[in-house]
């Protein structure tokens, strides 16, 4: 009875968050009474994409300055 309540309790606590993660994808590990893990599986893809989805951009080596002139950021997660 006691373990029921107490699984009850967990559940209760985590719901929301459980729904949440599996509403976007990510995978909900138990690891232990009351702990949950959340991942988002596109984590994974980081792995086999070690640049992990930038772009080299070309620097013209008198100035310095991107070609295509002015500042550009690249980079980020391709998901």
């Amino acid at each position: 009875m006691r373990e029921r309540a107490v699984e009850a309790a967990d559940r209760r606590i985590w719901g929301d968050d459980d729904r949440f993660a599996e509403r976007n994808g990510w995978r909900a590990t138990r690891a232990s009474l009351f702990v949950r893990r959340y991942r988002d599986p596109r984590f994974d893809r980081l792995a086999l994409d070690p640049d992990a989805g930038r772009e080299e951009i070309p620097v013209a080596a008198e100035d310095g300055i991107p070609a295509g002139g002015g500042l550009r950021l690249a980079g980020g997660f391709r998901g």
